[in-house]
């Protein structure tokens, strides 16, 4: 019985969140500011005039079926890409990073937390533990409350909820790892 991995060939460091979210639901936001005149170019001739219009001129969100062509041929993009939904309460990189944090919140939504249309929910009494996701949704910009009377810690956030199910499952009974999780590094696999 093997008692170590074998650490991967190439470790994950980020997922591509716009692969698999639906791009009629959700929108992109370009940040336009570090790009070159040769870059901006580019997206500029990627994209119907009025819409490039007003991203250059009132950082209009685009939705993300009309970025995502953008996202498949230019790599470098993908860095100044922020996805969210249609309200602008909050957004996540197109390239989400796979950090010990990131990790670890999955592991804690696999072993006590379950997905809605529009929110997640974790139950845990632990308060180390419940400060530590306090702190981490904080981080992320994404709001958080305890329910009262309950251990039941709601965040809301439609978009993190739909990653969250497409990469370990919806319910208790649908919830597994994400696929990739043989490439991660043991530290990230022990927060995991």
């Amino acid at each position: 019985v093997a008692r170590k991995l074998p650490a991967p060939s190439q470790e994950i460091v980020a997922i591509s969140l716009w692969e698999f979210l639906d791009a009629n639901k959700y929108c992109a936001a370009i940040n336009l500011g570090p790009l070159t005149p040769k870059q901006k170019e580019l997206v500029r001739t990627g994209l119907p005039y009025p819409q490039w219009y007003r991203l250059s001129h009132e950082s209009e969100r685009l939705s993300l079926s009309m970025v995502k062509p953008l996202l498949d041929k230019y790599g470098w993009l993908r860095s100044h890409v922020r996805i969210g939904t249609r309200r602008r309460f909050h957004d996540l990189p197109a390239d989400l990073p796979v950090t010990e944090d990131f990790c670890k919140f999955i592991g804690l939504y696999i072993a006590e937390g379950h997905a809605t249309d529009g929110y997640l929910i974790v139950s845990n009494s632990e308060p180390d533990v419940v400060e530590w996701l306090h702190m981490y949704c904080a981080n992320l910009g994404v709001g958080i409350k305890t329910r009262p009377h309950t251990y039941d810690h709601v965040i809301y956030s439609k978009i993190l909820s739909d990653v969250m199910k497409h990469l370990c499952g919806k319910l208790a009974h649908t919830k597994q790892l994400p696929a990739w999780w043989p490439q991660l590094s043991g530290q990230k696999l022990a927060a995991l």
